[in-house]
Parts: C-alpha cells; sequence; structure tokens
C-alpha cells in the first residue's frame, strides 16, 4: 500500500492488514475501532485522528515518522492512538499535540530525530513529551517545566537517542538537544531534562544552558555514571527560544556539532562535504586548505552561510577547483560562530590523483580545536 502525497480516510472498524509495508503521507483515522494487525506502518506526513475515533495496534507492529517536513499529530476531541512501537526516523519531525498526555500510546518509542509538544496557556509545573504504555507507566520523557504563577504558551522540541547530539571528539554531552519556546520571559523556572541511559555517554554531568552566545553551567546533576537519570535547573527564560544540554562539566558543548567531513576526489578537483547536527548562534564556515598535515592553512573557499538550526543541522558541499592533482591535499573547516568566535574541525585528507582513483573518500569524526 502507498500514501503517495494525498490522505487515506479510514472508517469504522476498518483494518489495516496485508503483507506489504503500508505507507500513508496524510492519514486520518474516523472511526471507531480502526485496528493496524499486519508488518510496519510509515507516515510521511500528518496524522489526524477525529473525535470519539481511536487507532490501535494489533500484535509487535511498529510506525514510523520519516517526513521531510515537520508532522504533525491531530487529535480532535477525545481521539486516541495506541501504538505499539514507534520511531521517529533521523532527520523527521513529529509535533505532538497537548492532548498526547492521555490520549496517545505507545509500549516502545525511539527518536532518532524530532519530538515537539506544544501546550497552551499553562502554569506550574508541565510535563512534555511524556509518553506512556498502555499501563500507564512513562516509557519515553522530554523534559518538565515549572513556571510558577505565569501562564505561557510553550512548544518543547528534543532531538538525540543517535547521532543528533554527538560531539565529534568523543562526546561530552548527553545525545540529547533540548529546546524550549516561550511566548514570555519567566524568571527562576525549574527545568527538569530527561535522556535514556543508552543516550548518557558521559562523565561530570551538569546542566547547561545557552545564553549570550556560550554554553552556560547552571547545575550539578548528581546522578551516577551513564545512568541516564534526570537533571534539573532553576534557570531564567527568555520570550522565544531556549536551549539546553546535559554536558560534561569538565568540557562544555559547542554551538555548532560536526558529524561528518568528507573530501572526494574528482579528477583533478577535490569536492570537501560536511553535515552539522546542531546549530545554535552560528554564522557559517570557511574550508581551509594545506599541502602539509600540520598547516600552514589558507582559506580557499568564500564564506558558506550556516543552513542549519538548534535541533537540525544541515549539509554543505564546496568543490575546491584548485586542488593540484599531483598532490595529497589537506582540508579544515574554520566554523565561525555570531559573536565573532571561531572552532576548527579537521584535518582531513585526500590523496593525489594517482594515489586515490575518483569516489574515494576520507571520512573521519573529527577533534575540535577553538580559539575566541
Amino acid at each position: 500500500m502507498q500514501g503517495g502525497t494525498g490522505a487515506f480516510t479510514f472508517r469504522d472498524g476498518a483494518t489495516i492488514s496485508g503483507s506489504n509495508v503500508k505507507r500513508f503521507h496524510n492519514l486520518i483515522i474516523d472511526g471507531t475501532n480502526v485496528t493496524h494487525t499486519a508488518d510496519n506502518m510509515h507516515i510521511t506526513g500528518d496524522l489526524t485522528v477525529n473525535d470519539g475515533k481511536n487507532l490501535t495496534f494489533s500484535g509487535a507492529r511498529t510506525v514510523y515518522f520519516d517526513g521531510t517536513t515537520t508532522q504533525i499529530v491531530t487529535l480532535n476531541g477525545t481521539g486516541s492512538v495506541a501504538f505499539d512501537s514507534m520511531i521517529v526516523s533521523s532527520g523527521a519531525a513529529v509535533r505532538l499535540p497537548q492532548a498526547a498526555d492521555s490520549q496517545f500510546t505507545a509500549e516502545s518509542l525511539t527518536n532518532n530525530g524530532a519530538l515537539q509538544q506544544t501546550k497552551s496557556g499553562v502554569s506550574g509545573a508541565v510535563p512534555f513529551l511524556t509518553i506512556k504504555n498502555n499501563s500507564g507507566n512513562p516509557i519515553y520523557q522530554g523534559m518538565d517545566v515549572d513556571v510558577g504563577s505565569a501562564t505561557l504558551d510553550m512548544t518543547a522540541s528534543v532531538a538525540g537517542n543517535t547521532s543528533a547530539c554527538t560531539n565529534p571528539n568523543g562526546g561530552n554531552y548527553r545525545d540529547r538537544c533540548f529546546r524550549l519556546h516561550v511566548t514570555a520571559a519567566a524568571s527562576s523556572a525549574s527545568v527538569t531534562l530527561y535522556t535514556t541511559a543508552v543516550e548518557d555517554d558521559i562523565t561530570n554531568d551538569a546542566f547547561f544552558q545557552y545564553s549570550n552566545g556560550s554554553w552556560i553551567n547552571r547545575a550539578a546533576c548528581g546522578d551516577p555514571v551513564n545512568s541516564g537519570g534526570s537533571c534539573t535547573a532553576t534557570v531564567d527564560l527568555t520570550a522565544g527560544d531556549n536551549y539546553f544540554l546535559i554536558g560534561d562539566a569538565t568540557s562544555g558543548p559547542t554551538p555548532v556539532v560536526l558529524v561528518a567531513f568528507t573530501a572526494t576526489r574528482t579528477g583533478a578537483d577535490v569536492l570537501v562535504r560536511w553535515r552539522t547536527a546542531t546549530e545554535i548562534d552560528f554564522a557559517g564556515f570557511y574550508v581551509q586548505r594545506s599541502a602539509q598535515e600540520d598547516g600552514p592553512y589558507v582559506r580557499v573557499s568564500p564564506f558558506v552561510p550556516a543552513q542549519g538550526q538548534a535541533v537540525v543541522g544541515s549539509d554543505y558541499r564546496w568543490l575546491d577547483r584548485g586542488a593540484t592533482p599531483e598532490q595529497a591535499r589537506f582540508y579544515r573547516l574554520e566554523a565561525v560562530d555570531l559573536d565573532g568566535s571561531v572552532a576548527f574541525h579537521g584535518p582531513i585528507s585526500v590523496q593525489s590523483a594517482a594515489q586515490a582513483p575518483a569516489g574515494r573518500l576520507t571520512v573521519l569524526f573529527l577533534p575540535i580545536t577553538r580559539r575566541p
């Protein structure tokens, strides 16, 4: 079953079955007891469950959200969803409604992309992205926010669970990124961040908040090493986006996270490509080149403006037409923040044309050197 770019609507008592993978773009549930009974389901668009209607999974079935734009889950009235296994694919972003707290369940959830939830007119202690199973036990938690007596509209976004937040030098923060958008400033808010034990690959855990161009250590977490325990701090929230991480207190996070950096010899030219996972208050890049690994390096590209976002990075490429094919070359990236500070990623090398036929790659996950 293929969904294309249109919408499928299922009505009362419908059974979604068959041996083929179920692929939908926009999926609309307009019936009671709509049941998915066979194989896996892929949704690339939005999921809407109308008032009084419900979608359930029978047996060990997995739903994949793998769209290329933000996918909206809408639960109108008392509409509800009960998944077995749910996976948010890398590069996908799924926004859950406020009603997901009580009308959206899953027996397991893997977030390899970004999960979002918006809540309007809330005050006091507010949980975000707490997904429960059919027994009412949390199987996934995003963050909790307590703004006291203030009444705000808030959107929480959590990305991670794979390389989305992994530092190339081995990682100095847990593999999860947090963003909280609020409609008005709130002072002395209590924010609790959650991760899984699998995402917890650091020691000396501390709560970091991004402020004025740098990551600030707000509080120690105090949890056992690699336990995936929660971390709480009292912070001031600014109107707009606020960013948080659980990082290593001895080595704070950086505004841009590079997850891949490659150089490909194509005849006389070299194609340089790189990918970011997160970009916060980041300006852009220069590509630098040298004949020797230890330099000197010179800029060989024009300024490459930043294209990514805080929880979703971007892919970049630049073709070096000035590379001498008879010689090996070394490349590094000069990453420039909005405050003017600079970090260097690399170097990586590409062999001479005689040594490396077209298409051969050098792919490295790299250390970062940084200067103000």
